[in-house]
């Protein structure tokens, strides 16, 4: 299995450029065969269930994690893990692995000069111990396959900790600065992180931003700063759910934003082809945001099990033989995630890690949609739908 790795760099101007692109920055498509789509399929299903099952865990809060950067962590993984270790984990993320990897060399290819006005990094590294020795496969097939640094240290010392957390610190920009706390005290120590900054295709002017309530999903109400515009959008209905699709840059990304105002989203069913977009002119309201969480082991990791994928997690059935012969499983896995929206774009960081051991036709009037009440968010890659990013604003 291979995972995306990719490195689109920004200047130190306002908006990032992407080397590498069109020079007029004209958005072109990803085209994808049909067992490319397939294993996008099981992909995306894999962020929906994960998703799912953290928001089934976490009420009435905000949550925002990446289904990506998990996906990362678990092809790292993979790389080492036989028999049933593999397979669980090769189909949760695409089925087999020459489908899996031919998606994710594709997206590797094409996804860093797709818009240069947006930045975006996926980076993967794995740590051991300086008393573990792996074996060379597993060290070549994630170095070339995830892209994989690889680093020795002390993993029982603090040292440790302050070198992994500048590693966190470069590779998402500076937006999660501490992600440990304590060594992990283990063998081998997976991470990897993942940054994106994409400005809206559409700013919303600050001169609209004002105080306006929103209805938290506890019943209480709040009185964020709200942005306001009216403009043309992608747009869909079904039912008691509105749906708005907010383009980046050249409209290789976007953040699709759904709400229902009388319960949850069904998100399968926004992403999917049940609910129609067409395009419209929206007199749109959404509030400024910021959401900064960390799922817990025990939360992501009862996730990750309900995308089918368990032998790993336990001692007696973890097949890792591929990563060292004495063999181990893997006894925590935790994400921290970040988000900021504001009225000139989106800023988005997360970092994942995972170790052994421890635990022009007819005039319409715009239609009006305006964000006050919990909304669920989505950031993809406009052509494949490839989910980096998901969440939910339960209280504003």
């Amino acid at each position: 299995i291979s995972a995306m790795t990719v490195t689109a760099c920004s200047s130190n101007n306002d908006e990032p450029e992407v080397p590498g692109g069109n020079d007029k920055n004209t958005r072109v498509d990803i085209t994808l065969t049909a067992a490319q789509e397939s294993a996008l399929a099981d992909q995306n299903e894999f962020a929906l269930t994960l998703y799912s099952s953290i928001s089934n865990e976490i009420k009435d809060k905000n949550i925002f994690l990446s289904p990506i950067s998990v996906a990362n962590v678990l092809t790292m993984i993979s790389n080492g893990a036989e028999g049933n270790s593999y397979s669980q984990i090769a189909e949760a993320l695409g089925g087999d692995a020459a489908s899996t990897g031919s998606l994710n060399k594709v997206l590797l290819s094409k996804i860093a000069s797709i818009d240069k006005t947006t930045a975006l990094s996926i980076s993967n590294s794995i740590w051991t111990d300086y008393s573990f020795d792996f074996k060379d496969s597993f060290k070549k097939v994630n170095e070339e396959n995830s892209n994989a640094e690889f680093f020795k240290a002390d993993l029982s010392s603090f040292d440790a900790v302050n070198s992994i957390n500048s590693w966190c610190d470069k590779n998402t920009n500076g937006m999660i600065k501490q992600f440990l706390f304590a060594p992990p005290c283990c063998n081998i120590a997976f991470f990897n992180a993942i940054y994106f900054k994409g400005v809206w295709s559409r700013k919303f002017p600050k001169s609209e931003t004002k105080v306006s309530v929103f209805y938290n999903s506890d019943g209480s109400s709040s009185s964020p700063y709200t942005m306001h515009q009216t403009s043309q959008f992608e747009y869909a209905e079904s039912g008691e759910t509105k749906a708005i699709k907010l383009p980046y840059g050249n409209g290789a990304f976007n953040m699709i934003i759904a709400m229902n105002k009388n319960g949850d989203v069904n998100l399968k069913d926004v992403l999917g082809k049940t609910v129609t977009f067409v395009s419209r002119k929206v007199d749109f309201k959404l509030p400024k945001f910021e959401i900064e969480n960390t799922i817990a082991p025990k939360v992501l990791v009862n996730a990750i099990e309900k995308c089918g994928v368990s032998d790993i997690f336990d001692a007696k059935k973890s097949n890792l033989t591929g990563i060292t012969d004495m063999n181990t499983s893997i006894g925590c896995i935790v994400q921290k995630a970040v988000v900021k929206v504001d009225e000139t774009g989106t800023e988005a960081a997360a970092v994942t890690g995972g170790w052994d051991g421890a635990d022009a036709g007819e005039i319409q009037l715009p239609v009006k949609f305006y964000i006050n009440h919990p909304f669920t968010f989505v950031i993809q890659e406009s052509s494949t739908g490839a989910i980096l990013f998901m969440g939910k604003a339960n209280k504003s």
